[in-house]
This record gives structure tokens, C-alpha cells and sequence, in this order.
């Protein structure tokens, strides 16, 4: 799923949920950068101290494999129930990674985050539950399995739905995955975001207020479905550009403050660039570029927020190595 999702229908569900503002931000804005925490960075901390981050998304396929088992079963391809899913497919093929949507894992992925009372933790997995749903029967590493058909699909690499591009994650959109049964090809994507949104309402619903019934919990639901509903607006089988229009939307339902991807980061960091000189004929200057923490560097979110990528992932993998072994990943050592 996009932004859309990730961030701003994330942030309406969590204040509706009973969240104050503050923490439904931060479960909203984690849910997000798991997305766009993409680049290692060495941040020195003093002259003998520095701190090194896990990225939680690469679109690098050139990485090992380990590196995108680190990083998509993880924080985007839950494996699921891949026995039943398989039924669904015109060539009955199965794969011990692939994604199915509100899979036990998933489930048990979002109860651990619920568990750490961690915020930080609760919006990477809630990232990791909703994107269960764009992403079933994709499995989260470089696979024939993965594999669409038609001349263009067969010069992308088989990882995730890179055949599909972005299609899965389009939130109005309609679309076609011809590996499947004719009876199950048709895909829309709405139908699937508002059931995740729904499965996710409830769970942030109950972890707020535990004594609180499922009464109570659909009869809230059932308004907010048709704002999130109109938001999105009408599903289509072509892409459009107006993203923002869909945003300004999302805000009328609540007063959602404006995703910036570089927030975080600037708070805790301070870039530090340095001419060098090269010992060269032509003696030409290049710039070096330092990442030296501020003052407030283990209070603040993004430190905060790698600790949880960290936690979340030493969880995930320890969850599902019965599922690397099957697929003859046993170097563990190598996360």
C-alpha cells in the first residue's frame, strides 16, 4: 500500500481507535517511514561512538538474498497460509513465503507490536498487517513464483510484485493477476484496503479500550468505512495523478498533519559535508559527508523508531525461520 494507507487513512483509524493526536502521529508516521527508511547511516555519536540503523525497504534487487529476507517478509511479505492459498492459482503452485491477507502471522506480528506497548513498534506493524492484504500471493523474495505474464514482465526481476509494479498498491484501482484462477484474477484494490482497514480499526479499537464490545467497536466502523470509502472515491482501471486531491479528503475526516519524510531525520541529525582534496594532477575537490547526532539524538523519534526496526525484526525472523529453512535459507548467522 501507499502513503494513502501507510500514513493518513493509518493516523484517521488510530484517532478514531482513541488515540490522542500525538500518538496516533507517531503510530501513523512509523508506518510510513517503514517505507522510506531505505539508507544506512554511520551517525557519530562522540569521538569513540557511533550508531548504525536497519533499513526496513530496499528496491536495490541487486541485494543478496539474505538482504531481502531481512527486509520483505519482514516489513512487507508476511508469509502466510501458503497451503490454502495455492487454490487460488491456475498452475496450483506453492511457495512457503507467500503473503496471504489477516494471515496467523500477520495476527501475531501486530499482537507482539500491541504486546512492546511501543508505538514505534505498533505503526511498523501495523505497516507489515495492511500491506497482508495488497500484497497476498506475492511471496517477499526473488522467485518464478512472483512471475507474471506478458513481454514486458519477463525483463523484471521475480521479487515481491515487481512484474505488477505498483498495481497491487493503488488504492482505487482494478486490475488483473493472470497467474491466478479465472475466478479470482479480477483484483480490487479497494475492496481489500477497506478490509484491512477495518481488521486494523478493530484491533487498534480493543488495545485502547479493552473492556469495550464489538458493538460498539462496528457501529463506529460503519461511519468511518463511508468517509474512507468516499476519500478514496471511485475504483478505476487506470492510474490517476491526484493523489493530493484523495489527501485533502483524508484530512476533512480528521486534521491530519502533512507527511514529511525527512522530519524525523532532521531532528536527530545534523549533515555535516567537508571538502577533500584529491591528490591528483588536476587536484579536483570533492565533498565528504558526515551524519553527527544532536544533543536530543536517543530521545528522539527516529532513534526511537530504529530501535523498534530493530526489535521488530530480530522478532519477525525468529518467527519465521521454520519458512527460511523450507525455502533452503538456513545461514542464519547472516541476518
Amino acid at each position: 500500500m501507499q502513503i494513502e494507507f501507510h500514513y493518513y487513512i493509518t493516523y484517521i483509524l488510530a484517532r478514531a481507535a482513541g488515540f490522542g493526536k500525538e500518538d496516533a502521529s507517531i503510530i501513523a508516521y512509523s508506518s510510513q517511514f517503514t517505507d522510506d527508511n531505505r539508507w544506512k547511516y554511520n551517525v557519530k555519536i562522540n569521538k569513540s561512538q557511533s550508531y548504525q540503523n536497519y533499513i526496513s525497504q530496499t528496491l536495490d534487487v541487486f541485494k543478496p538474498k539474505e538482504e531481502f529476507l531481512r527486509v520483505y517478509p519482514c516489513f512487507h511479505y508476511v508469509p502466510g497460509a501458503f497451503e490454502s492459498a495455492c487454490a487460488k492459482r491456475a498452475d496450483g503452485k506453492q511457495h512457503p513465503l507467500n503473503t496471504t491477507a489477516n494471515s496467523k502471522n500477520g495476527n501475531i506480528i501486530l499482537q507482539e507490536g500491541f504486546r512492546s506497548k511501543n508505538l514505534y513498534r505498533i505503526g511498523i506493524a501495523v505497516h507489515a498487517y495492511a500491506d497482508s492484504w495488497a500484497h497476498q500471493n506475492f511471496a517477499g523474495c526473488k522467485d518464478d513464483f512472483n512471475r507474471l505474464y506478458g513481454l514486458f514482465e519477463g525483463i523484471i526481476p521475480d521479487i515481491g510484485h515487481a512484474d505488477a509494479l505498483d498495481k497491487p498498491d493503488i488504492p482505487f484501482l482494478i486490475w488483473t493477476d493472470n497467474r491466478l484462477l479465472e475466478s479470482s484474477r479480477l483484483i480490487q484494490n479497494k475492496q481489500r484496503l477497506l478490509d484491512a482497514a477495518c481488521h486494523i480499526f478493530f484491533k487498534l479499537f480493543k488495545y485502547v479500550d479493552k473492556k469495550t464490545n464489538s458493538g460498539r467497536i462496528k457501529q463506529s466502523w460503519e461511519k468511518l468505512s463511508k468517509q474512507i470509502d468516499s476519500g478514496i472515491g471511485q475504483e478505476s482501471r487506470s492510474r490517476d495523478f491526484h493523489q493530493h486531491n484523495r489527501i485533502r479528503k483524508y484530512q476533512l475526516i480528521d486534521d491530519i498533519p502533512l507527511y514529511d519524510r525527512k522530519a524525523w531525520f532532521k531532528e536527530a541529525i545534523r549533515t555535516d559535508f567537508k571538502p577533500q582534496f584529491e591528490n591528483s594532477p588536476n587536484m579536483r575537490v570533492t565533498q565528504s559527508v558526515r551524519f553527527i547526532a544532536k544533543d536530543n539524538f536517543y530521545e528522539s523519534n527516529w532513534f526511537k523508531y530504529q530501535q523498534a526496526v530493530k526489535d521488530h525484526q530480530a522478532f519477525a525472523i525468529h518467527l519465521f525461520t521454520p519458512r527460511f529453512k523450507q525455502i533452503g535459507f538456513s545461514d542464519l548467522e547472516k541476518f
